[in-house]
């Protein structure tokens, strides 16, 4: 749907004095709440890490990434699961993608966002992990999720309204 404003004052005649391309303006805001979101799931995560360390005995490198994007999916409308391996048959690490604009995404992690570059050479350096692979987790044995630490992500998340004014 497009919204033309119009200026009928001058000599007479109608000029448009601008168009607005609802859909893209739509998908422009949702895009711009998902970054907010994934910022607030930043601090929803770095709050629970003591939490996952105590319960579970591990970070969210270490045994709770596949926890972190189940919560992170729950709670952000079109985020998609994804894994950064070694190769497509073992799963070294899991993220959440987020699509931009185009082919552009961002990807998220206990880190926080990172390009697909960024998290590729963050797995060969910090990681020690020479990854060459990224694409869709289709299935996340569910022995390996925290219920618990999902559970009390989506309470801690859905108890600030962090897209306020928007």
């Amino acid at each position: 749907m497009h919204f033309k404003m119009h200026d009928d004052a001058q000599n007479g005649k109608e000029r448009i004095l601008m168009v607005i391309d609802t859909h893209k303006t739509s998908t422009s805001l949702t895009r711009v709440k998902q970054m907010l979101a994934l910022g607030h799931c930043m601090d929803v995560a770095d709050g629970l890490v003591d939490y996952l360390c105590s319960k579970h005995e591990c970070g969210w490198f270490d045994g709770g990434c596949f926890t972190l994007v189940v919560a992170v999916s729950s709670v952000i409308k079109g985020a998609e699961v994804y894994h950064v391996s070694r190769s497509a048959q073992h799963c070294d690490h899991a993220v959440v993608k987020l699509s931009l604009v185009g082919d552009t995404a961002i990807y998220f992690d206990g880190d926080g966002m990172q390009t697909k570059e960024k998290l590729l050479t963050k797995m060969q350096e910090q990681e020690l992990t020479p990854c060459t692979v990224l694409e869709p987790l289709t299935d996340i044995d569910p022995s390996l999720i925290f219920q618990d630490v999902v559970d009390e992500f989506i309470l801690r998340f859905n108890r600030i309204n962090y897209t306020e004014g928007l």
